[in-house]
C-alpha cells in the first residue's frame, strides 16, 4: 500500500530534522579539527562558539523532530513516533532550561 500524503509530508520532516542534526555535528567536528593557525578567534572564545553550534544545531533538529510528532499526533499517524516521541515530550521544556544554564556556564567559565 502506498503511503499518503501526509505520511510522505511526515516523512520529509523527519528527514529535514535529521539532516540538520548531521549537519550539526559535522560542523561540531570541523570546529574541532580545525588547524589552530586558521582560528581567527582566542581558544577560550573558540570552545565556546563550539557549544554554542552544537546546541544551536541540535536545538534546530529537536524542534523540527518535535514538531513533526505534534503534527503526526494531530493527523493520527500512530506508527510515526513512539517511545522517542513520549521522552521528547515529557523534556522539551526541561531541555531549554538545561541549555540556558549550560550556555551561562560556559560564559562564566570562558570570559
Amino acid at each position: 500500500m502506498l503511503p499518503t500524503d501526509r505520511e510522505m509530508l511526515l516523512e520529509v520532516g523527519w528527514g529535514l530534522g535529521l539532516i540538520f542534526a548531521v549537519i550539526g555535528v559535522w560542523d561540531l567536528v570541523m570546529a574541532l579539527y580545525m588547524p589552530a593557525e586558521t582560528c581567527s578567534t582566542p581558544c577560550s572564545t573558540r570552545f565556546e562558539i563550539l557549544f554554542i553550534h552544537l546546541f544551536i544545531w541540535s536545538g534546530i533538529a529537536i524542534a523540527i523532530l518535535y514538531a513533526n510528532c505534534e503534527w503526526a499526533e494531530q493527523l493520527r499517524v500512530k506508527r510515526a513516533c513512539g517511545w522517542y516521541y513520549r521522552k521528547l515530550r515529557a523534556q522539551w521544556h526541561a531541555s531549554w532550561r538545561y541549555l540556558l544554564l549550560v550556555i551561562s556556564i560556559m560564559n562564566y567559565l570562558f570570559s
